[in-house]
């Protein structure tokens, strides 16, 4: 963790090193928090990247939101700030709504994770690396099925996948497998291909996202009270 006394040291260290997110007083001596954000989103048109910004204001007013975001910040938080509220602003913050430093869509919900593991994020990483191990061979063996257009082979295979896709928190992927059991179990094998694809597609984005060790800290975040 790193601090910073103002605006201008804000910027100054978001500059020279690479943060997973920002909590930024919008009070504060020389450059406020609005100023800071506005010129490290300047710098980061030609970086390409773009670190998460959370707002931190005394004011709760209407509207003080809103200018937080026309600001280039990417959510809000009252002071005095209460935990619970700052880890659910920093979970919308990663788990959706917005993007990662490196441009890719969280895929995980990692509260839902959390909660599968009793709040052990050490145990979860056991789990989502089984899972990367596994992904593969498992895609394969459906693949498989579906060009054989195996509609009792689908259903099974599929329903074994969205055991593991389930612990990871992994809601779209999940929909989607939920999707092609249905139709398998439907016997509606007509669009299997395509839903098929926008799985393994899914699964590819998953297997990416826990490719990179920076996961686990957005997921550690996730250990708040309540």
């Amino acid at each position: 963790m790193t601090w910073a006394a103002d605006g201008k040291t804000a910027v100054e260290k978001a500059e020279q090193e690479k943060f997973d997110l920002v909590l930024m007083d919008v009070q504060m001596p020389g450059l406020d928090g609005y100023e800071a954000t506005h010129i490290i989103r300047e710098n980061e048109v030609k970086s390409s990247g773009h670190v998460p910004i959370l707002a931190m204001t005394a004011h709760a007013m209407k509207g003080d939101e809103q200018k937080c975001l026309d600001a280039g910040m990417d959510g809000y938080v009252a002071k005095p700030v209460r935990s619970e509220e700052l880890y659910h602003s920093i979970a919308i913050v990663f788990n959706g709504k917005h993007d990662d430093s490196s441009g890719t869509q969280v895929p995980l919900n990692f509260k839902k994770a959390l909660r599968a593991v009793d709040g052990d994020p050490d145990l979860l990483k056991i789990i989502a690396d089984d899972c990367v191990e596994e992904f593969p061979g498992r895609l394969e063996e459906i693949n498989k099925v579906v060009e054989e257009r195996d509609a009792e082979g689908i259903e099974r295979k599929v329903h074994g996948l969205k055991s593991n896709i389930g612990l990871l928190g992994a809601e779209s992927a999940f929909a989607i497998a939920d999707q092609l059991e249905t139709m398998a179990r439907q016997n509606q094998l007509e669009e299997s291909k395509a839903v098929f694809g926008m799985l393994r597609e899914e699964i590819r984005h998953i297997c990416n996202f826990l490719a990179d060790s920076q996961w686990m800290s957005l997921c550690k975040m996730e250990q708040c009270p309540g």
